[in-house]
């Protein structure tokens, strides 16, 4: 089945318009890590906290036909300890993967791209890796592996 939707920056001011859907959905992509309440509480702090500071950005992955916001995730861009800027998505919450993994990989790598980025990185289940077009398991972190892709 090929993906017939959008993928979608959500600007920081339509973030509270639209919490009541996309807040959950982000909720459980930080738990599917596992992590205690305390962690998955802070990292969801954290992600609004930098939304609004803009330094993560929210996406939404929505559907053609009757309008509805099937999935939910996070990024933001760091230096990381190897002096590279990395576009990292994370708290990805939401349904029908393998329709949408491949599009929203390509558009992660054209936005990291066009914000200078040298690595996407990401966490998941391994069989992730199969679903995101080019990335490759590089090590794990708590329940997750952690999937790169050179920009």
């Amino acid at each position: 089945m090929s993906f017939r939707g959008n993928i979608i920056c959500v600007p920081p001011a339509l973030v509270a318009e639209l919490w009541p859907i996309i807040g959950p959905q982000l909720l459980r992509g930080l738990m599917a890590g596992g992590d205690d309440l305390e962690v998955v509480e802070n990292g969801f702090r954290d992600a609004l906290e930098g939304v609004f500071d803009n330094t993560h950005q929210v996406w939404i992955i929505t559907e053609d036909g009757p309008p509805r916001i099937r999935a939910t995730f996070g990024t933001r861009i760091f230096i990381d300890e190897q002096h590279r800027k990395v576009l990292e998505v994370s708290a990805l919450g939401g349904e029908g993967i393998k329709e949408w993994g491949v599009p929203a990989t390509q558009r992660m790598v054209e936005f990291g791209r066009a914000e200078g980025c040298d690595v996407l990185l990401g966490y998941g289940r391994p069989a992730l890796a199969r679903v995101y077009e080019n990335m490759k398991i590089v090590g794990n972190t708590r329940n997750l592996a952690i999937l790169e892709r050179a920009l």
